[in-house]
């Protein structure tokens, strides 16, 4: 029975052609068409129409990487966070024109079919990948803003005024997203004006057309594109989500005894979930392409090569999906165990979209910041308010740290170690306060501010040290330099902050971003304090493997030159609100 629906299939070619799709056609061939064959074996579907949908695709996925396939190159050999290059491709679906009608026939092996189309675009479809100049000037007027924030706030709104003008069905997107869909923006002013509180700014940019449709198309808004006969949409590949969905109680695994699920618990689970539906998933289509009409030899074997490396780029690309997949999932259910190792609720548990970090989430609140028996720069204690924000549950290994190297964003770190395999889980150390910058603005983020890190350390509650008041111990911490050096990040999971954060007491000092003032505290402002504004040194917080139980509280504060290299100074890193 396995041989009898290829066999029927193959049959119903034979005898009975499928009726050709109706297409609008043109008195004569376009000059620059191309034409495509894929073929498929039958063994893998379970009806005909379901395999002459997919031959179909597959033979459109060709002819927009033809047609199209300089563009999308150019538009996405640079991270975008925007749009992706499969959302890209699958809307250039609707600017693929097929001449004539496709046709279906036996394939050269047995049981299989082959489906062979031509298809073309035209100049003004084309020009929807070329960037289109836009430009806005504008006043605001923020009594309540700093003069930083006014700025900001300033140069931010007028460039949105000007993605809106060009396209009003972007009123709606949020503002982090729409601002990425700009490149090359020049600001031709941006100040006060004289005697008065308004605050202006005049910016120009380019946008590209594709990207605006790719972006409101993801987005669940209609896409009206002129054409004859839509493609039928192709669903991109499955990914793991910047923000893993919660799972839905319907789908409670075998609870915790005496515990209800919690949110990480139900992300994990629907991460799980989205990785075996993933590596489920059916297979396409091996495609076998036919040459290309009015084409030269060169052109036809230039072509077959990118081919063989496109497919080659594809395979990799998904092998290592698959495998950060993996490392990701790992990741939260490690934060997950450790969280309810402890008894600890965490807020919201995130994958970080570029480094595949795990960053566990601050609600906004207040706390007393500073220690009245510690030292003189750790007073007066005064009760600050900070905003809500991401923070990555360990310091940055040398492993993440080596990919941003690799991706030529990051330098070296000053020792020979950070390569070696044993120390890959290691915070990566020997590193100034620039490089930590660097590799945090390479990862979407930025380094904490010194309030933002005592309150992930230390919570609401006025503790001392992330566990509670109790002295430091072998279990809690690395520190007293008991190990001679530093440990495996998370290797300390009962020193867990009220968050669920790991290390934030030994193993290595953190960077944060603020400059250094022994006696910031009693000027610092009460909401979201970002320390002075200028200074020789920038804060280091947390202690390190090397010091002792005074050392590695919360509230200690040491500075330190921004070029100052260790091997006892490491960094970890925040996302900002909904990235």
């Amino acid at each position: 029975m396995r041989y009898l629906l290829p066999l029927l299939l193959i049959l119903s070619f034979v005898v009975t052609p499928a009726p050709a799709l109706a297409q609008q056609s043109t008195p004569t061939p376009p000059t620059d068409a191309v034409t495509k064959s894929v073929c498929a074996s039958t063994f893998a579907y379970a009806n005909l129409e379901t395999l002459k949908s997919a031959l179909l695709a597959e033979a459109k996925r060709a002819a927009v990487n033809e047609l199209y396939g300089e563009f999308i190159s150019a538009l996405t050999k640079v991270e975008n966070f925007t749009v992706t290059s499969d959302q890209i491709r699958s809307l250039t679906f609707g600017f693929v024109r097929v001449w004539g009608n496709e046709k279906y026939d036996n394939g050269p092996n047995l049981a299989e079919v082959c489906v062979t189309l031509t298809a073309y675009t035209t100049a003004e479809e084309r020009a929807n990948f070329q960037p289109v100049a836009v430009g806005k000037r504008a006043c605001i007027t923020q009594p309540n803003l700093s003069v930083a924030e006014t700025r900001r706030y300033a140069q931010e709104e007028v460039l949105a005024q000007a993605l809106i003008e060009y396209d009003r069905r972007l009123a709606d997107t949020a503002r982090e997203t729409l601002l990425r869909l700009l490149r090359r923006v020049v600001y031709t002013e941006s100040g006060f004006l004289a005697g008065s509180d308004s605050y202006c700014a005049a910016a120009q940019g380019e946008v590209t057309p594709v990207e605006v449709l790719a972006l409101l198309d993801g987005g669940g808004t209609a896409v009206a594109i002129s054409q004859p006969t839509p493609a039928p949409a192709t669903p991109a590949p499955t990914r793991l989500p910047t923000r893993l969905p919660t799972r839905q109680a319907t789908a409670t695994p075998t609870p915790v005894p005496n515990r209800t699920l919690s949110a990480p618990q139900m992300t994990a689970t629907a991460s799980m979930a989205t990785v075996v539906a993933f590596q489920s998933r059916t297979a396409t289509p091996t495609p076998t392409y036919t040459a290309t009409p009015n084409r030269t030899a060169t052109a036809q074997a230039s072509a077959e090569a990118a081919t063989a490396t496109a497919v080659s780029v594809t395979a990799q690309a998904i092998a290592a999906e698959e495998a950060a997949t993996a490392t990701a999932i790992a990741g939260v259910a490690q934060a997950i165990a450790t969280a309810q190792a402890q008894g600890l609720d965490l807020a919201d548990i995130a994958i970080g979209p570029v480094d595949g970090g795990v960053y566990v989430y601050i609600p906004e609140g207040e706390f007393a910041r500073g220690d009245a028996n510690g030292g003189s720069n750790e007073k007066p204690v005064k009760t600050i308010f900070v905003s809500g924000f991401w923070l990555k549950q360990t310091e940055v290994t040398n492993a993440e740290y080596g990919r941003c190297v690799a991706g030529g964003k990051c330098s070296a770190p000053n020792n020979n170690s950070w390569q070696q395999s044993q120390y890959a889980n290691h915070p990566v150390t020997d590193v100034d306060w620039s490089q930590a910058v660097a590799y945090a603005t390479w990862a979407g983020g930025r380094l904490p501010t010194e309030a933002e890190w005592e309150r992930a350390c230390r919570g609401d509650d006025g503790r001392s040290y992330p566990w509670g008041n109790a002295t430091p111990s072998s279990s809690t911490a690395n520190f007293g330099d008991s190990s001679r050096g530093t440990t495996a990040v998370g290797s300390y999971p009962a020193g867990a902050s009220p968050y669920g954060l790991l290390d934030m007491a030994g193993n290595v000092w953190e960077w944060t971003a603020d400059w250094y003032d022994a006696g910031y505290y009693a000027s610092a402002p009460q909401r979201d304090p970002t320390g002075p504004s200028s200074g020789s040194g920038r804060v280091l917080r947390g202690g390190s493997f090397l010091n002792n139980a005074t050392n590695v509280r919360c509230a200690y504060r040491l500075g330190n030159y921004p070029d100052y290299r260790n091997n006892n100074i490491g960094f970890r890193v925040v996302l900002p609100p909904g990235f």
